[in-house]
């Protein structure tokens, strides 16, 4: 089974400055009065109906929001301290992951679990209530398309969290800033970023549709604008075109939101959506470790077992996970209770690829529901930039935050397969990966090359796999081909180029080398290890961080193999994993 991948460049420049252009000037109509009586009408006196959240809260972080503390993806803001109001937070330095959490009102789910119900309304009404008056006419930052699009969903579906006030002033204030910004949206929604800000303002409009009065146009523009997203951003294997597998459990939640919406009103599900959610499940299955959390690919944190576990029985969607994904661009070699996953992808489109990692033919490796061989962690835009400045998000994007294979360059650092530029999106370069499959009885082969560091190195990095019959031997063989030609060696340096070829551990797996130094074993929590050997290379362990999530950052190890070439040269780098025992 072959496969050719090349990256889409997506748009041309004078079509994004255009747009840009034109955003601008919108920008400044929004602003104006004539808008604002576009939005005015007469708001209903309630909801057509507030259907049943599908997911469960956080009860921590709605018994922190009872004290007062907002916090959320390693940022926390105490209204308490803000001198100037005591019932919105100050958000004007806040990261953006914290700002659209905040302004997008999925917290009320969490306040919608409190036992003490009296004082998660009071609390809910007073934030929303201030929200209102500050945020009640158009704002660049609060009334973005997707923003809108949650706040439709967090507030028609917690309405009697926020409208169970008998101040009919005050309902008839929420409900009249719902009306609006439904409206808003609906000239707006096709405006949104591609992907997943367009689907969750679509969606957004669709269920401002179904749940407020008179909205059945809003409705059916808002299916419109969700159906033409869906078939562009879902590729025929299931996958998204962003490769971020949190961003298909994203696109699976809110069309079950979607759904529920429907139910409650006795409508039938569009043949698409459901669809939709059988293609995506055996995705997220196959990017999925035994653990039940997402491999850290495409800038993916892990995620919660249980969370997906709920998302699969709601969408009632069957499918197992797929082994071949050609379209997405990842591969998964699964015997025995060992799973391995690798990327054979190009980077997403630029338009998609501001949290996209440079990670060409990175792997991970997983024994049961232990993993052992990872990534550093997710990235996102805005990830802990109010502690650090946004470094941990910039270095999780770099090659040698991967198990991967990664150059040193002749001057400076080590280069990335794709290349790099702080939280900016992937330029629009060549990019091109090809690779081959066969499997039997005996076991699976796996055979991926790159191009990325082709132009400017003229090198090129090839990895093959083998995993036997019973997941006990993982076999794998890296070679880099320095390939200078004609003219290009009068301008090539002759000076060697330093290899590193990691392996990042998991931090609950140990480490410990023989006195050689061509052998590792790894043991997990339970005492059942692997045995790790590797030639062609110096062998030695360095120290490092992984993020399985935003907030929790931890100290780990990785496996480093480091050689050199030079030009017109091969270099090959032969390592091996071997189970030690079994399990009781």
């Amino acid at each position: 089974m072959d496969g050719r991948l090349t990256r889409p460049l997506g748009e041309y420049p004078f079509i994004i400055l255009s747009r840009r252009l034109i955003a601008r000037l919108k920008a400044f109509y929004y602003t104006s009065r004539l808008h604002r009586l576009r939005l005015k009408g007469r708001p209903p006196l309630k909801l057509i109906a507030s259907p049943n959240y599908p997911w469960a809260g956080q009860a921590q972080v709605g018994a922190e929001i009872l004290t007062g503390v907002f916090s959320h993806a390693g940022h926390s803001q105490n209204i308490s301290e803000n001198k100037h109001n005591q019932q919105w937070p100050d958000t004007s330095n806040a990261p953006e992951m914290f700002y659209n959490w905040l302004h997008g009102f999925s917290w009320l789910n969490d306040l919608e679990d409190m036992a003490d119900k009296r004082m998660a309304q009071e609390k809910a009404e007073s934030a929303l209530g201030y929200w209102v008056e500050h945020n009640k006419s158009w704002n660049i930052h609060s009334w973005q398309p997707e923003l809108i699009g949650e706040r439709i969903i967090s507030w028609t579906f917690h309405a009697p969290l926020i409208l169970s006030n008998s101040d009919l002033v005050y309902r008839s204030l929420v409900i009249n800033c719902l009306l609006q910004q439904a409206r808003h949206l609906s000239y707006v929604v096709s405006t949104a970023p591609f992907g997943i800000p367009r689907i969750k303002a679509s969606i957004g409009l669709a269920i401002s549709g179904l749940l407020i009065p008179g909205g059945e146009d809003r409705y059916k523009k808002g299916l419109g604008v969700l159906e033409k997203t869906l078939d562009k951003f879902i590729l025929p294997d299931g996958g998204v075109a962003s490769r971020n597998p949190r961003d298909g459990m994203a696109v699976l939640k809110h069309l079950i939101i979607l759904k529920t919406a429907l139910d409650s009103q006795n409508r039938d599900t569009p043949t698409w959506v459901q669809f939709t959610c059988d293609k995506l499940v055996p995705f997220l299955r196959a990017l999925s470790h035994g653990d039940g959390g997402f491999a850290h690919f495409g800038g993916a944190f892990s995620n919660d077992n249980d969370d997906l576990k709920q998302a699969i029985l709601l969408s009632d969607a069957k499918g197992k996970a797929s082994n071949n994904l050609p379209f997405s661009g990842y591969q998964r070699m699964k015997r025995g209770r060992t799973q391995v996953l690798l990327d054979v992808g190009t980077p997403p489109e630029p338009r998609l690829s501001c949290n996209s990692p440079a990670s060409a033919l990175a792997m991970e490796f997983s024994d049961g529901k232990d993993r052992l061989i990872v990534g550093m962690g997710g990235t996102h835009h805005g990830f802990e930039r109010g502690t650090d400045g946004g470094k941990t998000q910039i270095l999780a994007r770099r090659t040698s935050s991967h198990s991967t294979l990664s150059i040193g360059g002749l001057s400076t650092g080590e280069e990335n397969s794709s290349t790099i530029y702080g939280n900016n999106p992937i330029p629009a370069k060549h990019f091109e990966t090809m690779f081959e499959r066969n499997e039997n009885d005996d076991g699976i082969w796996l055979d991926a090359t790159h191009d990325g560091y082709m132009k400017k190195l003229k090198t090129r990095h090839t990895r093959r796999l083998y995993l036997n019959a019973d997941g006990s031997d993982l076999r794998g063989e890296d070679t880099i081909k320095r390939e200078v030609s004609g003219l290009a060696k009068l301008f090539t340096a002759k000076d060697p180029l330093p290899i590193k070829l990691r392996f990042h551990i998991h931090p609950s797996v140990s480490l410990s080398p023989n006195q050689v130094g061509n052998a590792i074993i790894l043991r997990l929590p339970h005492g059942h290890g692997w045995l790790f050997q590797a030639k062609g290379g110096h062998m030695r362990i360095e120290d490092g961080i992984y993020c399985a999530k935003p907030d929790d950052i931890k100290k780990n190890n990785q496996i480093v193999i480091e050689g050199k070439i030079g030009t017109d040269q091969t270099l090959q780098i032969k390592w091996t994993l071997k189970r030690l025992d079994q399990r009781e």
